[in-house]
């Protein structure tokens, strides 16, 4: 039989477990969703956490079209790198993914639904789907692209898709800000001379300037909103 002493001789001294991801969601919150790849070149899945807050005090009660009950709780985005002594966190963004619901736009459907995270090639990708349930057939798709590079976390490419659930009309701009090259398509139908219609394919290709985005940066969307107005295709 062994002794106390020797018993105590086995047992690990001052370990500490590694940090898992449940470490990470903070009290209050919960883990919404979560995408694996790897983001850094070391052949380790690293991941990106959906981290949404669970407080009372964001819902919103709602009287006219749209849900009846609006979750306004914010989301954060949160990257972490995989490392033999566990998770540690690499970069995180409160402004970038919008709420379950909006205040001011009742009828727009949770942006996460339709698009989600996901890691490509190294390239975190974040897509944002933005349509209404009453008052529009407009249809917006955006995809955010994202690559670790020297401890930054700039924005190298975006694609923006425009279109009608009532109608064939379909617009996409492509913007590689790692190139400065950007392409825009299109399908329109137009109206011929003797009333009928035609359906016209469109493609221009365009040089354009870096917005200078970075996912450590808060407002990110407004920020690339702004550059938006200005260099639109």
């Amino acid at each position: 039989m062994k002794t106390w002493w020797m018993l105590l001789a086995v047992l690990p001294v001052g370990t500490v477990a590694a940090p898992a991801v449940q470490d990470f969601v903070p009290q209050g919150w919960k883990l919404e969703r979560q995408a694996d790849g790897d983001l850094n070149g070391d052949g380790r899945a690293d991941k990106v956490l959906v981290l949404q807050q669970q407080d009372a005090a964001h819902w919103q009660d709602n009287e006219g079209l749209g849900a009846p009950r609006l979750n306004l709780n914010p989301r954060t985005l949160l990257v972490l790198w995989n490392t033999p002594q566990g998770y540690r966190e690499a970069v995180r963004n409160t402004t970038l993914l919008p709420s379950e619901n909006s205040a001011d736009t009742p009828c727009l459907a949770d942006p996460l639904d339709d698009g989600g995270i996901s890691i490509r090639n190294q390239v975190l990708v974040v897509d944002l789907h933005y349509w209404l349930s009453c008052g529009s057939y407009g249809v917006n798709h955006m995809q955010y692209k994202f690559r670790h590079q020297q401890g930054a976390w700039p924005l190298i490419g975006l694609d923006v898709n425009s279109s009608a659930r009532n109608m064939d009309d379909t617009e996409q701009s492509s913007y590689n800000f790692a190139t400065g090259k950007a392409l825009y398509t299109g399908v329109k139908t137009q109206t011929t001379a003797s009333g009928g219609s035609k359906v016209v394919r469109l493609s221009k290709p365009s040089r354009i300037s870096n917005p200078r985005v970075d996912l450590r940066q808060s407002g990110v969307e407004a920020k690339l909103g702004q550059w938006l107005e200005r260099n639109a295709l």
